[in-house]
């Protein structure tokens, strides 16, 4: 994964400079993907460290996450409002956008499958095979503990 995070990274910073350079405007706002892709290959380069590999990489994924949903926020704006009604040509800005919700969107999925991967090659959750209500074998049902004799000392004395 973490290859993933600095090539998707290294994406969006292209994505970012792209939209910055490419139009005439150069809007300080088209360097948004930049930021995601610089933050997504530091996350990638500290799960290099043996300890917090874990931690970052799930630091990766809410951050690609975020550039996600906020990237088809303003697409769906974009595209909603009024400006391009009858244009045939997509304004810049929403293809930029689309553009980073895409890369964000793919990272996230590959992020949730390699997560589940990780979880069924430990051995998954005690809880995993059993029905909602069913009890855990470490944990009595709550007809078991209804009918448990209270310890000594437990006694409501006021």
């Amino acid at each position: 994964m973490k290859n993933h995070a600095l090539s998707f990274g290294v994406a969006l910073i292209i994505i970012g400079l792209f939209g910055y350079f490419y139009y005439e405007s150069h809007e300080p706002t088209a360097l948004i993907p930049l930021g995601f892709g610089v933050a997504l290959i530091l996350s990638g380069l500290c799960s290099a460290k043996e300890g917090c590999h874990k931690h970052a990489m799930h630091a990766a994924a809410t951050i690609a996450l975020l550039g996600a949903v906020g990237a088809g926020v303003m697409v769906v704006k974009g595209l909603s409002s009024g400006d391009d009604a009858g244009g045939a040509a997509i304004k810049g800005s929403v293809l930029m956008q689309s553009l980073m919700a895409l890369v964000c969107l793919v990272f996230v999925v590959l992020c949730v499958k390699s997560f589940m991967a990780a979880r069924d090659s430990r051995g998954g959750d005690s809880t995993e095979g059993t029905e909602p209500g069913e009890a855990t074998p470490e944990a009595p049902t709550s007809e078991e503990a209804a009918g448990a004799e209270p310890e000594a000392g437990d006694d409501d004395v006021e």
